[in-house]
């Protein structure tokens, strides 16, 4: 898989003198350890930061990362049951646990890493408004700041049921950390994306910082969920999924 050639590619980045460099991030917000530490397959993606700071060092010091902290994307999330809620067997998971947390799509991610890569290097009126503000940091994307019901009530109205035609049972994300974590100890990759969402359901509030950048890079939240779920049920279901 190209994650196993990341290492030698950053590293062969720096040594050619590429200042800004955009890892395999999309993902949680890695700037908060407490969240990674939780979140095994978001380790790699730490270390591969750490590795440019390292080369980096010993070539001048002039590289950056830049991190794009995205969460769970969606559609994608929700057609794979990861959020907790199977729009196929009509079978949702509710979390007493969960929080507000923010979602992305490909789209929005896309917009913000164009404008964000169209930022001044420097930017003396608006210092967050540039490129050296995000060296070495992270840039938050986000199309949603949701919860869990309210995604769950898109997706109702989405598929054109109620909550009635559901069969519901409730949990914590903390429970299914702790089973997900004990799955990925054993093998299972499968367990380590769901403790992943797992964190993201129950931690993945970054939206100050997402409001922040949105202004900075001319973004827009999207106003509802109904079209994301409407696209998700809409759209092919994964095969393994479906």
């Amino acid at each position: 898989m190209a994650g196993g050639y990341q290492a030698l590619m950053l590293e062969s980045a720096v040594e050619a003198g590429v200042k800004w460099i955009i890892p395999n991030e999309y993902s949680l917000d890695g700037m908060n350890n407490a969240m990674v530490d939780k979140a095994p397959l978001t380790w790699p993606k730490r270390e591969a930061r750490q590795l440019v700071e390292k080369v980096s060092a010993e070539h001048g010091g002039k590289a950056k990362w830049i991190g794009v902290a995205t969460n769970p994307w969606v559609p994608f999330g929700i057609q794979t049951g990861s959020f907790g809620i199977n729009i196929y067997k009509k079978t949702a998971t509710l979390y007493s646990d969960a929080g507000s947390f923010n979602v992305s799509t490909l789209d929005q991610v896309g917009r913000g890493i164009a404008a964000l890569l169209s930022l001044p290097v420097t930017n003396e009126q608006n210092p967050r408004a540039s490129l050296t503000h995000y060296g070495n940091n992270f840039v938050y994307i986000s199309s949603a700041f949701i919860t869990q019901q309210q995604l769950f009530e898109a997706m109702q109205r989405a598929t054109g049921t109620t909550q009635a035609d559901w069969e519901i049972s409730h949990s914590t994300c903390a429970e299914r950390l702790r089973v997900a974590q004990e799955k990925f100890a054993a093998g299972d990759v499968f367990g380590g994306a769901d403790g992943i969402f797992s964190v993201y359901m129950a931690e993945g509030n970054y939206e100050d910082k997402a409001k922040a950048d949105r202004e900075v890079l001319g973004l827009q939240e999207l106003s509802n969920l109904d079209g994301i779920a409407k696209e998700a049920v809409e759209s092919p279901p994964p095969v393994a999924f479906k």
